[in-house]
């Protein structure tokens, strides 16, 4: 493909299909490069998250638990996001930590034969 056809197609796409915002095709392909990126990033160290699991369980259980009563109190936004953001650092920090341990202890047993 030519760069003149890449050029007309961004072209008819910005004065065609999306005229109130001409800078949105720039910003989805900048997105989607960017969660590539991210993806790549998380497969390498997806290994090292053994309590993830745990965390996002936690995380359902608390806003299950808010949406449940919801009627009787309400917890402020930044509360909750306090505490999604606390259970996943935890939870990804003893992980690592976990991880760096079991990866140590690896490297100091010997082979065996």
């Amino acid at each position: 493909m030519s760069s003149t056809s890449t050029i007309t197609e961004v072209h008819i796409l910005e004065q065609v299909i999306m005229p109130e915002r001409p800078d949105l095709p720039a910003e989805l392909a900048r997105a989607i490069l960017g969660l590539r990126s991210l993806y790549f990033l998380l497969v390498k160290l997806i290994d090292r998250f053994v309590y993830l699991k745990t965390g996002l369980a936690i995380v359902l259980a608390f806003v299950g638990a808010k949406m449940i009563t919801r009627d009787l109190f309400t917890i402020p936004t930044p509360i909750s996001l306090a505490v999604v953001v606390a259970v996943l650092t935890t939870t990804i920090a003893v992980s690592m930590i976990a991880t760096r341990r079991e990866n140590a202890n690896q490297k100091d047993t010997p082979p065996e034969k």
